[in-house]
């Protein structure tokens, strides 16, 4: 992979309060890939080799209006922007199956050769803004607001407003009668909504792709299509949500030679993009839908410490995560969502209100209501009438 990444800013001061920024940036990466299946592999005997470029180019162009300034004990600092991104990809591949020559492994010794070609382009316009006031150096309140509009989704439902606000008290620095051992201390608080979309550039809009000729006539599909198991596009799909209220300390003590940061959090997510299984008789094999409400409750602990602080510094650290994960609301009047399963159909992930995330279902072993196994006469266990939940992943 060859990897070029170039960024320039240009930044002004208008006075010693107000400044002007402008900065421009881009990634851009070629990726040589080649996979070769050998001559003899059980399931191609003849072997296989597959040869492709991928192009992709990232550019973000953003511009930003300032404000920094001391108003006595009070500091405030506050800027509004925006961003245009655009992502381009491009990729060329070309496969073969059986080698001419056993094993000779190029691209010009294959015996049945094909080619494709992808491109897709996306871009996510943006505006934002954020201010910050502080009070002596202790006391902390900021808020910000975005606002989003992606290329990917129908113009109609393409655009998604997400604020946020947060506190901070360092009482560390306020408070005179702490012991000496109390080195730092800090509480936090906030309240914050993110915006984003996870399909892909074309994924809402029903396209079609041109297949080899048949009797001197073009041939088409839907590009989706892919039998019975292909995606049939939502053009009704909207970015999901993502709220979280957060709750936190920093304490230090000992000249901060122990610390402990906790973190109590509670987030909620609406309209997640998912994929969810139809029914075959459509002629596709699922769709991407809004699903309702998902929740994550938990805490994280972070316990720190440098036992040694001499010519030879010992630092230790403890970490501790939970997390509760729940599904609140699915699509109106349907309390289960159908995934995945595998060949087997004997097991599949559902997503299931009142239950964590991803649960798997699948057959077990019949039981009378009083919980006994049921078998039959030769002694076979009966299978159960439904999928019944198993675990979670």
């Amino acid at each position: 992979r060859d990897r070029l990444i170039v960024s320039a800013q240009l930044q002004y001061d208008v006075t010693d309060w107000l400044w002007l920024r402008g900065r421009v940036g881009m990634d851009w990466y070629t990726r040589k890939e080649e996979e070769i299946t050998p001559q003899g592999t059980g399931y191609q005997r003849g072997g296989s080799m597959n040869e492709r470029e991928r192009r992709r180019r990232e550019i973000n162009v953003e511009w930003m209006v300032g404000h920094d300034n001391q108003y006595g004990p009070i500091s405030v600092t506050a800027f509004v922007g925006g961003n245009w991104m655009r992502n381009t990809y491009e990729e060329i591949n070309i496969s073969g199956n059986g080698f001419n020559v056993p094993f000779e492994e190029f691209i010009n010794n294959t015996v049945i050769r094909n080619w494709g070609y992808g491109f897709n382009e996306r871009g996510i316009n943006s505006v934002f803004g954020s201010a910050e006031i502080g009070y002596k150096g202790f006391l902390y309140l900021t808020g910000t607001v975005r606002s989003d509009w992606f290329s990917v989704l129908n113009p109609e439902n393409n655009n998604i407003i997400y604020p946020s606000i947060g506190g901070s008290w360092v009482f560390s620095d306020n408070i005179n009668a702490l012991p000496s051992w109390f080195s730092f201390g800090k509480v936090r608080a906030s309240w914050a909504q993110v915006g984003n979309v996870t399909v892909g550039a074309y994924d809402v809009n029903l396209t079609y792709s041109l297949k080899n000729s048949h009797l001197g006539y073009t041939l088409a599909s839907y590009s989706s299509a892919g039998g019975n198991n292909g995606t049939i596009p939502n053009p009704g799909l909207k970015p999901l949500t993502s709220t979280e209220l957060e709750i936190g300390a920093d304490l230090r003590f000992f000249q901060d030679r122990l610390g402990l940061d906790f973190t109590w959090y509670d987030q909620e997510s609406t309209d997640d993009i998912l994929r969810a299984t139809i029914s075959s008789a459509s002629g596709f094999g699922n769709t991407t839908v809004n699903v309702g409400r998902i929740s994550n409750t938990g805490v994280e602990v972070l316990l720190y410490g440098t036992p040694i602080k001499k010519a030879l510094t010992w630092d230790i650290s403890l970490n501790f995560a939970r997390n509760t994960n729940l599904v609140e609301e699915l699509i109106e009047g349907n309390d289960e969502l159908s995934l995945e399963e595998p060949r087997t159909r004997t097991v599949r992930v559902k997503h299931i209100v009142g239950y964590p995330f991803g649960m798997l279902t699948g057959w077990v072993q019949k039981t009378t209501p009083d919980g006994t196994p049921v078998f039959e006469e030769n002694g076979a266990p009966v299978r159960s009438d439904a999928y019944e939940i198993i675990g979670y992943g």
